[in-house]
């Protein structure tokens, strides 16, 4: 973990527990010894009369973790059936160590003689103290803290501003298809009437003008929805724009096109070469 931010918060909110093996350094005994009292304390704690009865004790120990969901280790190893216990173990499968959480810990060592305890109750205290007062911040890290927090409330502004346009566009859509005209406005036209009308001012195909006006980002919105009143149309309806919309939307299409041949261009929104008559762009 290389980001001193998330070092930080990982001290914060981390458990704190103590492994078998500190365990056993700070009361100087073996840890074969140590793990053995953890086992026993155990299964004195949790452990059910037919795991304790008549088995070795190593079966015995073994029988107990599978019951208590431990076979593994993994971050919630256990901890769904008893907080605060933690088992790790080795690449042959064998319980390598344990750790406890403070309450365990003390019922643990309650067993042991003053100094044992003293020496576990003073190094918990250590413990505590560190998630009490972590680190203090050096200026790299303070910059890169606020740099951090402002990455985030810009992202939840950009994502706020999306869902506003999506519910803008939404209600938009609703009120058009509210709003069906019985004739089309004046200064208006039809998608059928602006590929022909491109088609003679440009030499545009129709399907590029079909991507201009309904997948650019500059796409011009619909002036309103109007009724088929042809018997085949059998009441449907169909979507007119402003003429002088229209012409924005392409006077601005044209000049962002790049020529590559006499008769061909790109454009940086679309991934295929087209017709654009000789001079348009300029």
């Amino acid at each position: 973990m290389n980001n001193p931010i998330q070092k930080i918060a990982a001290v914060n909110s981390a458990a704190i527990t103590m492994g078998s093996r500190e365990i056993a350094d700070l009361c100087v005994k073996r840890h074969d010894h140590v793990l053995r009292d953890i086992r026993a304390m155990l299964i004195s704690l949790y452990g059910e009369e037919e795991v304790q009865n008549g088995l070795p004790d190593r079966d015995k120990m073994e029988a107990f973790f599978e019951k208590m969901g431990w076979g593994i280790d993994s971050p919630d190893l256990g901890n769904g059936r008893v907080a605060g216990i933690r088992v790790q173990r080795d690449a042959r499968g064998f319980v390598a160590e344990i750790c406890l959480d403070h309450n365990h810990t003390m019922t643990l060592v309650s067993g042991y003689n003053v100094k044992l305890r003293k020496a576990i109750i003073d190094k918990w205290q250590e413990l505590e103290s560190q998630v009490a007062a972590p680190p203090a911040l050096t200026p790299a890290e303070m910059f890169l803290q606020n740099a951090q927090a402002m990455v985030a409330v810009e992202r939840r502004q950009l994502a706020q501003a999306q869902e506003l346009a999506r519910i803008s566009e939404s209600v938009d859509t609703l009120m058009l298809g509210a709003m069906t005209l019985t004739e089309r406005p004046a200064n208006s036209e039809a998608i059928t009437h602006i590929r022909h009308r491109m088609l003679q001012k440009y030499q545009l195909p129709a399907r590029i003008v079909d991507l201009v006006m309904r997948q650019m980002p500059y796409s011009p919105k619909p002036a309103g929805m109007v009724r088929n009143h042809r018997e085949e149309a059998q009441g449907t309806s169909y979507a007119v724009y402003w003429v002088k919309d229209v012409n924005t939307t392409f006077n601005r299409f044209v000049r962002d096109c790049k020529r590559v041949t006499a008769t061909k261009v790109t454009h940086p929104d679309i991934d295929e070469r087209f017709t654009l008559a000789p001079g348009a762009e300029d």
